[in-house]
């Protein structure tokens, strides 16, 4: 069950991970991850839960910055962007 879970998110990660790197975001990114698992193995539950939404949060806005997907399949920066 899992590696099919996995499966059908591979693309949506794989994009992911290119536009991460794209912006530059790659060190708040894991910053923001060793906060979460920290919190969790921690066993702070509420503290988890604050990491995590204030990730979800900056993933909105990363995802909302203006990028173009161009024909051969890499993702650049919009113009003037």
């Amino acid at each position: 069950m899992l590696a099919f879970v996995l499966d059908s998110v591979r693309e949506l990660l794989r994009v992911s991970r290119r536009v991460t790197n794209l912006i530059n975001a790659m060190p708040e990114t894991t910053v923001a991850h060793r906060h979460i698992f920290e919190a969790l193995l921690a066993r702070e539950p509420e503290t988890a839960r604050q990491a995590m939404r204030t990730h979800l949060l900056t993933v909105t806005d990363v995802w909302t910055r203006p990028v173009a997907l161009r024909r051969d399949g890499n993702l650049t920066r919009r113009a003037g962007q």
